[in-house]
């Protein structure tokens, strides 16, 4: 999970790419196949409900796309983090059998 927000729509075919975040989702997939949606529908929720659980995601998960503004819960910019990834593990030395 790299990011989480909330949206009225999101059948538009420029969804993802007209996203203020679109930028820094590729910078962690590599490419736009790499991406996946995940809704959560709340259709009888108030707006202070969605914005309640998106902040309590976000400080469960800190996804790297999201850097709340206590101000607001809907102010999310992108953040200046780096991600490094995981070193490869060494292989473990051959043992010779007698």
């Amino acid at each position: 999970m790299i990011y989480v927000g909330e949206s009225d729509e999101t059948e538009a075919r420029d969804f993802f790419t007209k996203n203020d975040q679109f930028k820094c989702w590729l910078s962690y997939a590599g490419k736009e196949e790499n991406l996946y949606l995940s809704i959560y529908p709340m259709r009888e929720s108030s707006q202070s409900e969605r914005n309640q659980l998106v902040k309590k995601v976000i400080a469960r998960y800190k996804p790297v796309c999201n850097e709340v503004n206590d101000d607001s819960y809907n102010a999310f910019t992108i953040t200046n983090q780096t991600v490094e990834p995981e070193p490869e593990p060494e292989p473990e030395p051959e043992t010779k059998q007698d």
